[in-house]
C-alpha cells in the first residue's frame, strides 16, 4: 500500500481512499500531499470537484485505494485546477501531523481532531501552540463560540482535518460571534 501511495504522490494523481470499515462504500477523494509509514496527508475534493480541505490520517487506516477508475475520470473532468487553492505545505515526512498543526496555527484555521481512533471529532478549534510532543487547542463549540482549551499529545491524534466545509462553517460562525 505504501508503495502505491508514494507513486500517487509522485505523479500527483487523484484517487479514492477508503478508510471507513463500517461504511465500505464511503471514500475520500483527492490526492496525496505527503505520506510515510505512519501518516498520509490528503488534499480533499468534494463530489462537485471543489476544494474540501486537508486531511491527515494514519496510513494504516486506508484499506483500499481506487485510481484510474470511472469515478476518478469523471471527477477530473469537473476539476478546474486554476480555481483550486495551492496547498503545497511544508510537509516534513517525519512530522506530517505537526506540519498541518503549524499550518493551521499560522493561517488561523479551525481544525477538527480525532483522538485514539474514536471515530469522532473529539476536539475542534484553533491551534494555539505546537510543541515537540503536545499541542494546545482553543476549543470552538458547534455555535462558533470559544469553549476552553485542550492540551493533547500529538501522537494520540488519529486524524486531523482543516479547511473542510465543517471547519469553514464554524469559522464563519466564530467570526460572526466575535465582531
Amino acid at each position: 500500500m505504501l508503495q502505491l501511495l508514494n507513486q500517487l504522490l509522485a505523479q500527483k494523481q487523484y484517487a479514492c481512499f477508503y478508510t471507513n470499515k463500517e461504511k465500505t462504500s464511503s471514500f475520500i477523494f483527492g490526492r496525496v500531499l505527503g505520506v510515510n509509514d505512519k501518516h498520509i496527508a490528503i488534499y480533499m475534493l468534494s463530489p462537485e470537484g471543489q476544494y474540501d480541505g486537508l486531511l491527515i490520517k494514519r496510513t494504516s487506516s486506508i484499506y483500499r485505494v481506487d485510481w484510474d477508475d470511472q469515478y476518478t475520470q469523471e471527477m477530473i473532468e469537473k476539476i478546474k485546477p486554476d480555481q483550486l487553492p495551492s496547498r503545497e505545505l511544508e510537509l516534513r515526512d517525519d512530522a506530517l501531523m505537526k506540519s498541518l498543526l503549524s499550518f493551521a496555527k499560522n493561517s488561523k484555521e479551525i481544525v477538527s481532531i480525532e483522538l485514539l481512533d474514536s471515530g469522532y471529532d473529539d476536539i475542534v478549534g484553533f491551534v494555539e501552540q505546537v510543541r515537540d510532543e503536545t499541542c494546545v487547542i482553543q476549543q470552538i463549540n458547534c455555535d462558533g463560540q470559544t469553549d476552553g482549551h485542550s492540551l493533547l499529545f500529538i501522537d494520540d491524534i488519529s486524524q486531523i482535518e482543516c479547511e473542510s466545509q465543517d471547519e469553514i462553517r464554524l469559522q464563519k460562525l466564530f467570526l460572526a460571534e466575535n465582531r
